[in-house]
């Protein structure tokens, strides 16, 4: 769950890193969410095909359920 929530709060348009700084979690911790995001792009999604919009009649669930985020 954290890492799900992790992930919204730092790819949310209006909060991103700032809301971290907020809430004064350690730096250290706000660069470890930082990297978790690049990391997970990076490895997950980087040079895919956009499955969106691939295809006009996917449906939302079958795509959130192709690349549903796991926990560690």
């Amino acid at each position: 769950m954290l890492f799900a929530l992790t992930f919204k709060l730092v790819l949310h348009p209006g909060l991103k890193l700032k809301y971290f700084r907020q809430k004064e979690w350690e730096e250290e911790w706000i660069d470890n969410a930082e990297d978790l995001v690049h990391h997970v792009y990076a490895t997950q999604y980087k040079g895919k095909e956009d499955v969106v919009g691939a295809n006009p009649n996917t449906s939302v669930a079958a795509v959130s359920q192709q690349f549903s985020l796991h926990t560690f």
